[in-house]
């Protein structure tokens, strides 16, 4: 009897972006409230995007961004015969498999103890800062965290890594600053007013106590730096108890150790747990029978949302500000050389129609106005903007 050893997927991360994909139009009913979750649509039409994108073929989010294991997980990956891919939506493990059925694989080397791979997202085109909605700055010593822990599945089939905060209605379905953790790269330390303290650092594959006394002669309050130079990079809740074991809540954190594996630049990290002791369900990478189920995981970034100043050289005709159509209002009153949109628009790669009509001439005399480009952007007291600059044009002698 033959054994049949081939590769297939363990899983595959999809990283989408609104900027590339979301409709040039607001039109439909496929939005989430626009108040509490602007430009934010419904988790079934993102799929449809994604899923025409894959037909398509033209997209692609290596052009933004850059994928990559962490040094441990791909001698990991090297041990257990399996390949990290790069696809033009993200990347794709492969594990050597046995063919157990037509329809049924199992991995060739089992999985046998508890792991996690660890994948870090780059940024290498400067305007995805621009075009993405994310802070301005980004919270110092943070990276963005996403994990098949997250147990968001939503809309048919995504099964998001991307957190989504208890009571969310509807289910966060972008990437969001929830997602964010701090980035610890030297010793936790805690201010304490206790005889002893102990911490536990915990995650599904690492766990690590340590303990502190507050020498008798010591000050009032201690500065408590736990070693931590054993311990593997990655996310971590943080717990402090006293010495009779009752937690202390307010020193509780989750936070993303980093022993030297995530660079200075990272701006996210995915990581990909297989426990074997755990129900993750359609996260998990085998089934109660061992076999692959090859998830797809999902991660969608959503597009900025900016005010567009239109700095011209000459005055313009004042706009018509009461002609709902009219998108474009002056920046200060009675100045026409400056006109900004009447509310935020959102960043796209295609255009988006925006019009200006003259005051003096209700209902008729649009011109279309341009689009500005990726970036930058400009934060400012009164909102984020992006600039066109208009030169010698004169809207009344645009057709």
């Amino acid at each position: 009897m033959s054994i049949h050893i081939t590769y297939r997927p363990l899983c595959s991360a999809q990283i989408w972006h609104a900027y590339y994909l979301h409709p040039a139009e607001d039109e439909g009913q496929d939005w989430i409230d626009p108040v509490a979750r602007p430009n934010a649509l419904q988790t079934l039409a993102l799929e449809g995007l994604s899923a025409a994108a894959l037909n398509a073929g033209a997209y692609s989010i290596l052009n933004d961004l850059r994928l990559t294991p962490t040094v441990p997980t791909a001698a990991f990956l090297q041990r257990m015969k399996m390949i990290f891919k790069p696809q033009n939506t993200g990347f794709t493990i492969l594990a050597r498999a046995q063919k157990d059925s037509p329809v049924s694989y199992r991995p060739f080397i089992p999985f046998d103890q508890d792991f996690k791979l660890s994948f870090i997202i780059q940024a290498k085109n400067s305007n995805f800062f621009s075009f993405t909605a994310i802070d301005m700055p980004i919270r110092p010593r943070s990276v963005y965290y996403f994990s098949n822990l997250a147990q968001n599945k939503n809309g048919e089939h995504s099964l998001l890594l991307n957190a989504n905060p208890p009571g969310a209605e509807p289910p966060q379905n972008y990437i969001s600053a929830n997602d964010l953790l701090p980035l610890k790269t030297r010793n936790i330390s805690m201010d304490i007013d206790l005889p002893k303290v102990r911490l536990v650092f915990n995650n599904p594959v690492h766990q690590f106590e340590t303990s502190f006394e507050k020498p008798p002669a010591g000050a009032e309050t201690g500065i408590f730096d736990p070693p931590m130079s054993h311990l593997p990079s990655g996310w971590y809740e943080v717990k402090a108890f006293t010495d009779t074991g009752i937690e202390i809540i307010e020193f509780r954190q989750n936070i993303y150790w980093n022993q030297g594996d995530i660079p200075p630049d990272a701006l996210g990290v995915i990581e990909l747990y297989h426990l074997n002791g755990a129900n993750l369900e359609a996260y998990a990478f085998q089934d109660s029978n061992n076999h692959l189920q090859s998830p797809i995981y999902t991660l969608w970034w959503q597009n900025r949302s900016t005010y567009w100043r239109y700095l011209f050289n000459k005055e313009q005709p004042a706009p018509d500000t009461g002609n709902e159509n009219c998108h474009v209002k002056p920046e200060s009153p009675n100045e026409n050389k400056r006109l900004i949109s009447k509310e935020p628009q959102p960043l796209l790669s295609r255009y988006r129609k925006i019009s200006f009509y003259p005051a003096n001439s209700p209902g008729s005399g649009e011109s279309r106005l341009p689009n500005p480009g990726p970036g930058p952007v400009y934060p400012e007291e009164t909102g984020v903007y992006s600039e066109i600059y208009m030169g010698d044009t004169q809207l009344d002698k645009v057709n």
